[in-house]
């Protein structure tokens, strides 16, 4: 019997050495400030307190990011690189952020399948070329919250805001806030083979309207749209 629990004992000790800690994130402050893209991008799980310049080196990553936006990142070009950054799959949420909204500022975000925004507030900027935030084809963004994307006016006359590759969609989430304010850009094909497309959807897929959504979405600068 003694031995038994032994054993017991013996195994519970090796399958509690061998079980991974739960990773904390990385924590940035002024005080880290600037930091840069590939450590923000290397960094898997980021949370921003207070104001942090996050400065361009490295765009691209084929991992996923999570950013608890508890302040403001403000996104510098550097090297001719411009202010943005492109991942797999994308979370930020900003609900410890100033006023219970997390801002960027500067910059530009781009996802290739999955990206989530709560309680954050996009700030673009006329010198950007980028959309503040890039759907690629079939990807999917997922609203919560309170979020705005600030359009982001060119002195060609376009606008910037978030722009849907063809298949892209917008989810709304439940507890999206109908003080949101986010301007949509579809691709030029977006609805090429599928003229009735829906971009924006409900959490089971079901097609919402701007009606349905207290009109907080507006389309190619109409905010009636």
């Amino acid at each position: 019997m003694k031995q038994c629990v032994s054993l017991l004992l013996a195994l519970c000790l090796l399958f509690a050495l061998a079980a991974p800690a739960w990773a904390e994130p990385v924590v940035w402050t002024e005080a880290d400030s600037p930091k840069t893209t590939s450590e923000l991008l290397d960094a898997g799980e980021v949370e921003i307190r207070g104001t942090v310049t996050v400065t361009s080196n490295s765009w691209s990553t084929s991992a996923s990011l999570s950013i608890l936006l508890n302040g403001t990142m403000v996104m510098e070009e550097a090297d001719g690189i411009s202010p943005f950054f492109r991942i797999v799959k994308l979370s930020i949420d900003g609900s410890g952020g100033p006023k219970g909204q997390g801002v960027i500022i500067n910059g530009a975000i781009r996802a290739s399948t999955e990206m989530s925004l709560c309680n954050v507030q996009i700030q673009g900027t006329v010198a950007s070329s980028e959309d503040p935030v890039y759907l690629e084809i079939g990807a999917t963004l997922t609203l919560s919250g309170k979020v705005t994307v600030i359009r982001n006016q060119q002195t060609d006359g376009t606008e910037r805001n978030i722009y849907l590759a063809k298949g892209a969609k917008i989810k709304v989430a439940e507890g999206f806030s109908l003080d949101s304010r986010i301007g949509v850009t579809l691709a030029p094909d977006y609805a090429e083979g599928n003229e009735n497309a829906a971009f924006i959807v409900d959490e089971n897929g079901n097609p919402l309207t701007a009606a349905q959504l207290g009109n907080c979405f507006y389309q190619d600068g109409d905010p009636d749209t």
